[in-house]
Order: structure tokens, then sequence, then C-alpha cells
């Protein structure tokens, strides 16, 4: 790769582990490098690629996908699910909860905004049912006074909701991690303390053991031993899964995967190394969705590519517009 590539913010850089080696990086040079001379270059769009020698990254989402999801969550339709982490990012790291619309800072808002994203003033809002707030949040933060904390987004696509979580506190730093270089480029430039790799979750984390204060999951594999391995004592993970509901009206039109009806328990097992405190509340709405949405919708998902184009466009003529769906997630937070 020609050219040197931005400098990565130094926290996360301090973070980073060789794949091949596991030894410490340190940046040189528009690269970073470890001590028995592995080395990664620092990609132009500010990303990393840390693939280890067993990674595989044959399910990666590809530009397509990746542009689908970009102009689909700028467009603010899973604005609730942003909601929900920007709520669990402030009871993990400390602060006291307040309603999601009221909770984001003006920074939150100017994010959103200018990814095409609604903002409170475009919606009434009411805190999730059954968050938490500070006062009832199992044991102390994983955040000494003075430090900044870490969100380490897992399975981080273009970054959207690592960007809505840093914008959420003003000393927080966030590295997001996917098997895509398209997601990868977008989510080094989410936020001015984000970061980005590109890395296999299981091959392991190319991350220091107990350096995360927060982990995302959204919609994304669990490797649950590394995930413990990662998270500081004290720390939060933050799950965002589909419930059967989710989405149900364009699954048999599209022919779109249906939600295991076993993914809870599979969720259960994959966070079993995680022994401290866990819980789990619904988030609910409904979007009314013009075609291209719904055409972005299908794209940006496991579903994309099931059906011929011309089969999916007249599957997209036969809705109506805009088309009702449904959105429906449950949040699951484990304590480390």
């Amino acid at each position: 790769m020609s050219g040197v590539g931005p400098a990565m913010n130094p926290r996360l850089t301090g973070i980073l582990i060789c794949p091949h080696c596991g030894g410490e990086m340190r940046e040189n040079g528009g690269a970073l490098i470890c001590s028995a001379g592995h080395t990664a270059n620092i990609a132009r769009q500010g990303y990393v690629s840390l693939l280890g020698p067993h990674s595989g990254t044959h399910t990666a989402d590809s530009a397509a996908m990746v542009a689908a999801r970009e102009r689909f969550l700028g467009a603010g339709h899973f604005e609730p699910i942003a909601d929900a982490v920007v709520a669990e990012v402030r009871t993990a790291i400390g602060h006291d909860y307040v309603a999601a619309d009221q909770a984001r800072t003006a920074e939150h808002r100017d994010h959103l905004r200018a990814a095409g994203a609604r903002t409170a003033g475009d919606r009434e809002g009411a805190p999730p049912a059954g968050a938490r707030t500070a006062g009832e949040s199992q044991g102390a933060p994983a955040v000494a006074p003075g430090e900044e904390p870490l969100l380490l987004d897992l399975g981080s696509g273009t970054g959207y909701y690592l960007a809505a979580g840093l914008a959420s506190d003003e000393q927080a730093v966030g590295l997001g991690i996917d098997n895509s270089k398209y997601a990868a480029r977008r989510a080094a430039r989410c936020h001015p303390r984000a970061g980005a790799i590109v890395a296999d979750i299981w091959d392991g984390l190319p991350v220091r053991t107990g350096a995360a204060t927060v982990v995302l999951n959204v919609f994304a594999p669990r490797n649950g031993e590394e995930i413990r391995r990662v998270l500081a004592p004290g720390g939060t993970v933050v799950v965002v899964t589909p419930t059967e509901r989710h989405l149900n009206e364009l699954r048999r039109p599209f022919g779109m995967i249906s939600v295991d009806p076993e993914k809870r328990s599979r969720l259960d097992r994959s966070l079993g190394p995680l022994t401290g405190t866990r819980e789990s509340r619904l988030v609910e709405w409904r979007m009314d969705l013009g075609c291209e949405a719904v055409a972005d919708l299908v794209a940006m998902g496991p579903s994309a590519g099931r059906l011929e184009p011309s089969a999916f466009q007249a599957a997209l003529r036969r809705l109506p517009d805009p088309a009702p769906v449904s959105g429906a997630v449950r949040i699951t937070i484990a304590a480390g």
C-alpha cells in the first residue's frame, strides 16, 4: 500500500496486540509494528487489517451491502436501537439515565443528523421500558475517575451504533471490529474518537486482555470466551438480537432468513463465560418504509441476493408504499 495512512488514536493503538505473536503494537511511520517485526499498514481510510493466520473473511459484507446499510441506518429507521445502546453505555460508564431523547448530547444529534437520521426534534421519545439507572446497575463502573472509557464494537459494520455510544460521553474512545474492509473503512471515520480494525472474532481478537469498558454486539456473531477475555473487570456487554417479530412483514415476500426460535437459548450459551448479572428487555417500534428503504433493508443483511433481480423488483412492486414494517429486538445486558 502506497503513502502513509493517518495516525490512530494512541489509546486505541495501546490496546491492540499482534494477531501473529500476541505482542504489543506501536505506531511507526503509518503502520503498526510489534516487537517481533510483524507490521500492519494503516490504510488511508484510517483502518488497520489485523487478520490472523487462521482468519476468514468469506462471510464478510460486500461493498454493496455496506453501502445499503449506511443509507438505511443514516435515514434513522433503526434509531430506537441506537437510543437503547446510548442508554446502556451511559449506565455502564457511570452516568445517570435520562430519557433517550434528552440523553443525547448536541454532538450525538449532530452525528445522527449528518448521517441523515431523525433526531430528538423529529419524534417524541420515552425511556425504554426496564431501563436501569446508575443507582440500579450492578457493581461499580469499570472506569476509574479520569480514565477514558473504551467501547469495543464487535461486528461494528459502518460504526453507526459505536458513534452513538461515543457521542454520549465526551471522554470515551471506541474501536470497531469487523471482518469486512468495506465496513472498517466507514467505521474508522464514524466519529472523531473512533478507530477500526479488520479482524475475525473466531480467530481471537487482537485486543489486550481486560481492555474494554463496554462491549457492543449488535446483530453480529459472538465469541463468548473472547468477549470475557477483553472485558475489563466490572465491564458491561450490550447485545442486540432480533426477535421473531423483527421485519416479519418482509420475510416471506423477500425470502428473508427467519429468526431462529432458539436464538435466545443460543445467546445464553454464547454468553455463558460471563458470570455476572444478566438482564434483558424488548424494544419494539414501527417503521413506514418506502420502496428504496425496503430494498436497502433487504440488501444490507444476510438475506441479500436470495431472490433474482426480477423477482426482487416484483416483490417490491407488490408492497404498499410506504410499507409498515415491525422493528422488534431484545437488548441483553451482561456483566463481566
